[in-house]
């Protein structure tokens, strides 16, 4: 469940000139198979209302879900070394999110490519992390999914154990996550 959130304040430099059309918080927990708890808030931000915060609730808690099948199915352990780490998702434009100036710190990839997403870990800040989506329509949820598989990639430590980078994660993830959702 969700719950509207009046004129939040965010310490987020890269958007910090955006206007929200609204945002809402979130709170879930995930039980692993061992009876571990693990608690996750996040606020979500849509400059425009078009991705629903159902939607980001709904496919947050199913990627985190099928992330810890995931990392299982590897036999990678979860060590949570970045316990109860805040989530601030934000939906922007496409054009704001391939601004160079407005997200110095991101790599990108040559033109014409552009990002569709960006998992932000936010290393300055301990317990926050951000998730930058676009609408992308019928793939969104692949491409939430994407972006949660980085954040359970950081918050358990999975570089400790995984032979490879973040981005291979999630990408190995999101094929994972298609296969197993698709129609």
């Amino acid at each position: 469940a969700f719950t509207l959130v009046q004129n939040p304040v965010f310490n987020y430099k890269p958007l910090d000139d955006y206007s929200w059309n609204s945002c809402y918080q979130s709170s879930f927990r995930i039980i692993d198979w061992d009876d571990k708890v693990y608690n996750t808030d996040y606020t979500y931000c849509s400059m425009d209302g078009l991705i629903k915060p159902s939607f980001v609730d709904e496919k947050f808690l199913i990627a985190s879900h099928d992330v810890f099948n995931y990392i299982d199915i590897l036999q990678l352990e979860k060590i949570e070394c970045i316990p109860h780490r805040n989530v601030e998702i934000f939906h922007i434009n496409v054009t704001d999110l391939n601004d160079h100036k407005r997200f110095p710190h991101v790599t990108y990839p040559p033109s014409p490519t552009r990002i569709l997403a960006l998992y932000d870990p936010r290393i300055e800040e301990i317990n926050t992390s951000s998730l930058i989506i676009t609408n992308q329509g019928q793939i969104n949820d692949l491409i939430l999914a994407h972006e949660v598989s980085h954040y359970w990639f950081d918050r358990l430590c999975i570089v400790n154990q995984y032979e490879g980078t973040s981005e291979q994660f999630a990408v190995n993830f999101e094929q994972f996550y298609r296969n197993k959702h698709s129609r």
